[in-house]
């Protein structure tokens, strides 16, 4: 699910359905924004806020799915977040009515995956992860079945966005 959401009168879309929506540009954000700038409806939203709109979207496309009430959420973050941008992202979670169960970085997500696929045994694996705004890499070592994330680093400033 594309990380956008529309404020469209009167309510407010996350995802796909925010890329559609028939609004001023300026009302679909990325991050956080002042909507409606220089009107009554002046707003600033910050980044968690945007983050929080979502969480609660993926919550209930995951409860519509599961045909189950969901309550908890592992959440990954890029590599380089700095600690502000940790607590936000736990704030958003906090505020989409989720139980934080775990927090990692991302392309140690895709290294667990990856290996919970595959299978390694002995192997040392690295992982890029080439997102929207950043280049997340990981590099890591599985011995005798265990994961051991060994360093972790990226590039903010190098993703799809930034070409």
């Amino acid at each position: 699910m594309p990380s956008v959401v529309a404020y469209c009168e009167p309510e407010i879309l996350a995802g796909n359905p925010a890329l559609m929506c028939n609004t001023d540009v300026m009302n679909i954000l990325y991050a956080g924004y002042v909507l409606n700038k220089g009107t009554a409806k002046e707003k600033f939203l910050t980044p968690e806020e945007v983050s929080t709109e979502i969480l609660k979207r993926l919550k209930a496309n995951a409860e519509k799915h599961l045909s189950t009430k969901v309550t908890g959420a592992v959440v990954t973050v890029p590599a380089l977040f700095n600690s502000d941008q940790i607590e936000a992202t736990k704030r958003a979670v906090k505020l989409a009515g989720l139980e934080l169960k775990y927090l990692l970085e991302e392309p140690t997500s895709a290294a667990i995956a990856y290996n919970h696929k595959k299978k390694f045994e002995n192997s040392k694996l690295l992982i890029f992860d080439f997102g929207g705004g950043t280049l997340d890499i990981s590099i890591a070592e599985i011995k005798d079945k265990d994961l051991e994330v060994k360093a972790v680093g990226g590039d903010t400033q190098l993703g799809k966005m930034d070409q």
